[in-house]
């Protein structure tokens, strides 16, 4: 068998490119030459550019690439050139729109030569690191044309002159201004890698627009109030956002309107704010909301302006509020301060929530320049302020009061504007509409809230006897005898004054005095509402937890369970026909410290009084063995029948005090009795004497004639029963003539009852802190009691240094032999 001879398959290399020929290659680039002059000058109609593309292709594919590019550099030079000749001699009018002209011409050729040289691109000019066709044109029209020296500088004069002339009311070539400042940026960077628009137009342009508004502003300083000055400034710069989105490129808005915002505002933000008669506090004092927010909103992102404004506002504010707890006729009415106080609140908190706020996210605030026009807005406003928490101690134990009921008819009619208030708002008369947000769609600047906060809470409690005149207030509100006051409105004037309540330092002391006005109303049955009532202890222990109004519930369940008892005592005084000398008795059993009841005086009770009292004890102990009662008949009131002209006028007085009750019975057995005889036989303390007596013989109804007739009342005073006392009413209501507010004995036997409650409090923290930390130096432990104790009360650090001494002393805590300033817990 013959052998088969296989069949070889050999590859075979390229051959080396073939070198073109010089000459050859001097003729192709002729052609591509001619066609590139010829595309430069817009005859493209008769060439063929895949044969252009060949041609170039066949340059780079024999090594002539080099050859191809410093053509292409020196034909677009030359171009360049004579372009710039052509620009060099356009006249004034003609200059601009010249160079408009050829740097269009030259864009659209430039991406038909680019369209030649794709090939060049991709390969030689990345393999080389060289410019791109695009990138090398636009150099060589940055450097041989604009950068000609008798172009540059005319082209940026003639720029910034048709910017001043706009800025001054001309009309200019918006368009042409447009082509020409986009054509610098897209001229890119120069050879420092600086953007070519800045270096030559931008930095320009700013200065320009700084001397411009320099001179403006002195302008309009020198003839304007601050509020036109404002209104002016922001339309100016309003202005030059809109020539930036007009004809200058999106990086130039933020740094020229920071220009016109330092020459405009900045350098004169102090001047401005201070104007007199025209500035921020004449602007507050007016009610000016659309200008104070037009200044906050030029002021808000100028370097310590929105400092500045929040400065001003908290000075004007303490200033006020300090103004209103310092005049004497707003010292002398509580309600009256009181109400001073939270119309204050109400207007700055209007100011903050529709002048100083923030628009929300995704919404826009529209800042319009429209000539004569004003603003007005509806809205609501909110009160603000800081959450505290109340710690509270309790104890239990029981008093007694006679329980009748009584009003006071001497309480006017107040009323605040409250959070649903509308409001019209006006302030801008000339240039400039601001368009203020609905509510929803902004809040309320926090830094300015909070510069309000802290003059309130500054000014309020600079105020000694602030925690005092709120509860006053508060018991205005809740008593049964305040006239044309609904539910609704009493519940939004509780929510007012809250505000005020946690300003205060003092919380205990307002704790303590509130108490004793709750124990009037409910022991002589004020309360105008109960949900009322209620609803502000919730709001109390919202704001300082379950302890601070612990002992308040259980005044309103000790109410609860009186109620109770007395129907059950009355049941039982029917069923055994008891005598209780023809009176009606009700009693109020309190538990002892839950109640603001200090010790009872011995007073002598007329005899049917006591009579009645011993069968209520006789009973209550039968029910409760191992309780005792003490009689309270400072707290009481009773309704008495009275008998005038030989008993032909027959009158009920009711309301009347026990200790009143006690005057009048004695007068039973005499006509006439003198101030001494009336205190021995009552033993009344002489000042509820002094104030009973002017209340049954001074006030409108004078069951007593005093003699002589002075307000004051002195031991040889004398007093008749009036038997010609009359009334148009069978049924009289005697009220007792009492200070609406402690006088300064008082006010020191309450500050010395509250001085008492915080000793221990101040215990329990210190040991609380101690059990914890086990070993605290001195200072540490000063600064982690006050932080304890801050929400109830500002505890003095020489009361704290004292309570830490006494438990030193009983041996709860004792210092380190070596380091005297630690202590350490003693378990």
């Amino acid at each position: 068998m013959a052998r088969r001879t296989s069949d070889r398959f050999v590859i075979n290399m390229f051959p080396q490119p073939v070198q073109m020929d010089p000459q050859f290659a001097d003729n192709i680039w002729s052609t591509i030459r001619h066609a590139i002059s010829e595309i430069m000058n817009r005859n493209i109609s008769n060439l063929s550019f895949e044969q252009l593309y060949r041609f170039s292709y066949n340059m780079l594919l024999h090594k002539h690439g080099d050859f191809l590019y410093k053509g292409l550099l020196d034909l677009l030079t030359e171009h360049l050139q004579g372009v710039a000749a052509l620009i060099s001699d356009a006249d004034s009018e003609d200059f601009l729109p010249e160079i408009k002209r050829q740097w269009g011409w030259f864009s659209l050729s430039l991406a038909d030569v680019r369209d030649v040289l794709m090939y060049m691109d991709r390969h030689y000019v990345k393999s080389k690191q060289k410019k791109t066709v695009h990138e090398l044109g636009l150099s060589l029209f940055r450097d041989v044309v604009i950068r000609k020296s008798t172009i540059l500088p005319r082209l940026t004069g003639t720029l910034l002159g048709s910017i001043d002339k706009e800025r001054n009311g001309e009309a200019v070539d918006t368009h042409l201004i447009r082509a020409i400042t986009r054509m610098l940026a897209e001229l890119g960077n120069d050879k420092l890698g600086k953007s070519f628009y800045v270096n030559v137009f931008e930095e320009d342009f700013l200065e320009r627009t700084k001397r411009f508004y320099a001179r403006e502003a002195r302008l309009y300083l020198s003839e304007t109030t601050c509020s036109d000055y404002l209104r002016k400034a922001n339309k100016r710069i309003q202005e030059e956002h809109m020539r930036v989105e007009s004809y200058l490129e999106p990086r130039t808005d933020s740094r020229v309107r920071k220009v016109a915002e330092v020459e405009l505002i900045s350098k004169y933000m102090t001047r401005l704010v201070d104007m007199e008669n025209s500035g921020l506090i004449w602007m507050l004092r007016n009610d000016k909301i659309a200008d104070l927010r037009l200044m906050y909103s030029l002021f808000r992102d100028i370097k310590k302006g929105e400092e500045t404004l929040r400065t001003k506002l908290k000075d004007e504010v303490l200033e006020r509020g300090t103004d209103l707890v310092q005049d004497p006729e707003n010292i002398r009415d509580p309600a009256s301060l009181i109400n001073a106080i939270l119309a204050l609140k109400d207007k700055y908190d209007k100011i903050i929530n529709y002048a100083f706020y923030v628009p929300a996210t995704g919404s826009s605030e529209v800042v319009t320049n429209a000539a004569g026009s004003t603003n007005n807005a509806v809205g609501h406003a909110d009160h603000a302020g800081a959450t505290f928490e109340k710690r509270a101690f309790s104890s239990s134990g029981n008093e007694a009061a006679l329980n009748v009921t009584t009003s006071d008819s001497s309480v006017a009619r107040s009323s605040m504007p409250t959070s649903g208030a509308s409001m019209s708002i006006t302030g801008a008369t000339n240039d400039t509409a601001v368009a203020i947000l609905p509510y929803a769609d902004k809040h309320p600047d926090k830094r300015f809230v909070s510069a309000v906060n802290e003059a309130f809470e500054r000014f309020i409690n600079s105020f000694s006897r602030a925690a005092e005149y709120i509860s006053l207030y508060v018991d205005r509100l809740l008593r049964k005898d305040l006239k044309g006051s609904n539910d609704d409105e009493i519940e939004d004037k509780l929510d007012a004054v809250m505000t005020l309540f946690r300003y205060l330092h003092e919380k205990d002391e307002f704790e303590r005095y509130y108490k004793q006005h709750l124990t009037k109303r409910l022991l002589h049955a004020r309360t105008a509402s109960s949900d009322a009532e209620r609803s502000f202890i919730s709001k109390m222990k919202t704001e300082c937890g379950y302890m601070y109004t612990s002992k308040m519930e259980v005044m309103f369940n000790d109410m609860k369970t009186s109620e109770e008892t007395s129907k059950a005592f009355k049941s039982k005084i029917i069923a055994e026909h008891t005598d209780m000398r023809g009176i009606d008795l009700s009693v109020a059993v309190l538990t002892t410290m839950s109640w603001p009841v200090t010790t009872a005086p011995d007073v002598v009770l007329p005899s049917a009084a006591v009579h009645c009292t011993n069968k209520f004890e006789d009973y209550y102990y039968g029910q409760h063995e191992g309780r005792r009662l003490t009689w309270q008949n400072s707290l009481g009131t009773t309704e008495i029948r009275a008998r005038f002209k030989d008993r032909s006028r027959e009158y009920d007085l009711y309301s009347v005090s026990v200790y009143s009750m006690c005057v009048l019975m004695l007068f039973n057995d005499a006509d006439c009795l003198t101030y001494q005889q009336i205190a021995d036989a009552t033993r009344i303390p002489e000042k509820d004497l002094i104030r009973h007596l002017q209340s049954v013989s001074l006030t409108k109804y004078r069951v007593l004639r005093k003699d002589p007739l002075e307000k004051d009342v002195k031991p040889t005073d004398k007093f008749y029963f009036n038997d010609d006392f009359s009334c148009r009413s069978r049924r009289v209501k005697m009220q007792v003539i009492s200070a609406k507010k402690e006088d300064e004995r008082e006010r020191n036997q309450t500050k010395g009852r509250i001085d008492d409650d915080r000793r221990p409090v101040i215990d329990t923290a210190i040991v609380r802190i101690m059990k914890h930390r086990k070993v605290l130096e001195h200072n540490k432990l000063i600064v982690e009691v006050t932080s304890q104790l801050t929400s109830s009360f500002e505890p003095n650090p020489q009361d704290i240094k004292k309570r830490i001494e006494s438990l030193v002393d009983r041996e709860y805590l004792e210092r380190q032999k070596d380091n005297r300033q630690v202590y350490q817990y003693l378990a």
